[in-house]
């Protein structure tokens, strides 16, 4: 897309200032769509229909551009059951069912890291399992957003150790807002 990035061997100092990565996307939309729609074909292949909420009867999505022209999807999930909506009005009278839904409901959706913190808690710093080259760019680091660097290889004999560091590291730094006064929840609008 007229970018010379090897996607095998991202360093810090190779991605550019958010600036620049933003007018990456503005001068070359098609590319940026057609690796938007190969990243979300990953992410529906490997994660919804692989069944990571359960088997998945179907999906439906959009995707919406925001104001820098970077790309992000709104998707809903159906996922498969036997049970018409007037079971479901009557099951939901029940209190095993209640229950067991409640149950399935809370191990599927999350929203804190304190499993991940406790798998990756093993008294080193997150930084020492990001790959050597990217430790000798020293601050340059401090300045990349960490959703841009290298994933942890499946390979390794440590990785479900160094994922859940991974996750604990880009939530913190990417995932997390804190609402103000400018935020669209507080609109009047």
């Amino acid at each position: 897309a007229g970018v010379d990035l090897d996607l095998d061997r991202v360093l810090p100092e190779v991605l550019r200032t958010s600036y620049e990565r933003a007018q990456i996307i503005a001068t070359h939309p098609v590319a940026t769509a057609k690796f938007f729609n190969c990243l979300i074909q990953s992410i529906l292949k490997c994660l919804v229909l692989e069944g990571v909420l359960g088997p998945t009867k179907a999906y439906f999505g959009t995707v919406e551009s925001q104001d820098r022209g970077s790309l992000h999807l709104h998707l809903l999930i159906w996922l498969k059951h036997e049970y018409t909506p007037a079971q479901l009005k009557e099951n939901i009278q029940n209190q095993d069912f209640r229950d067991d839904l409640l149950k399935y409901l809370e191990d599927v959706v999350k929203e804190d890291l304190d499993l991940f913190r406790e798998e990756a808690n093993d008294g080193t710093s997150t930084t020492s399992d990001i790959s050597v080259s990217i430790q000798e760019t020293g601050p340059i680091t401090d300045e990349v957003v960490p959703a841009c660097l290298s994933t942890p290889n499946p390979d390794s004999g440590d990785f479900h150790r160094i994922f859940c560091k991974d996750v604990v590291r880009l939530v913190e730094t990417s995932n997390i807002h804190k609402h103000s006064t400018t935020c669209y929840k507080y609109s009047k609008g």
